[in-house]
């Protein structure tokens, strides 16, 4: 309801010379994994905004014009993302972005996006870097992962009484992992915590054997996994 919202509110002044907006419908465009990692959360993106796409135009489209959505793969890799985002823009000409695929793929594209004025909805990954400083035609919903680990660890901590266990991390070593870490130590600090062991990992990694056993000997027995 609330991309719906906010998706009304940009069409509503869109005029037919704009980029990606005709008479009869509005170009729309979305970069997601349906490959790698991550691809679970992509393809399951693309459902939901086809399911969109179609209860939309079945309601008349925004504004009397049809969605027509294009959706561009990007493998989860940043550089993939950014020639996703140049197709669209230069060759499918659309109007908007819904769906920025990850974190550091967001701020790949993010000079291309404020370069063109291009309105783009981020859903899926949402960092601090995303909205720091502030951009003027990039909405985010949602939590950060800062915030919402934050939150959940001191709630897990002191509802579990776990004030006492040696805390680990294991995180990605992007833009994503730094601001899962941003929760952990924000966590940590607040409740007067000391972090155990902090073990980066490169993404796309398949085998975390070796940082599993590093913070086993550490003797960590809270571990966070991000």
């Amino acid at each position: 309801l609330l991309g719906l919202g906010l998706l009304a509110a940009l069409a509503a002044p869109a005029l037919a010379a704009d980029p990606g907006v005709f008479d009869d419908r509005i170009v729309l465009g979305s970069v997601l994994p349906q490959t790698g990692p991550p691809s679970l959360i992509g393809k399951a993106a693309v459902i939901a905004l086809r399911v969109w796409e179609k209860d939309v135009n079945a309601r008349g489209g925004i504004h009397g014009r049809k969605i027509d959505l294009r959706v561009e793969e990007d493998a989860y890799v940043p550089q993939r993302s950014v020639q996703a985002v140049k197709k669209l823009i230069d060759v499918d000409k659309v109007f908007a972005l819904l769906g920025t695929s990850g974190s550091s793929h967001l701020l790949a594209m993010m000079p291309i996006i404020e370069e063109n004025q291009i309105p783009a909805l981020n859903f899926a990954a949402v960092a601090g870097a995303h909205f720091t400083p502030p951009r003027k035609t990039v909405f985010n919903i949602g939590a950060t992962y800062c915030q919402e680990i934050d939150g959940v660890m001191k709630h897990l901590i002191t509802s579990r009484k776990l004030q006492g266990a040696k805390f680990a991390i294991i995180y990605q070593d992007d833009d994503y992992g730094a601001d899962v870490k941003c929760g952990y130590d924000a966590a940590l600090k607040t409740l007067g915590l000391n972090s155990t062991i902090a073990v980066a990992y490169k993404r796309g990694a398949k085998d975390l054997s070796a940082e599993v056993l590093a913070v086993q000997r550490a003797g960590a027995t809270f571990v966070l996994t991000g």
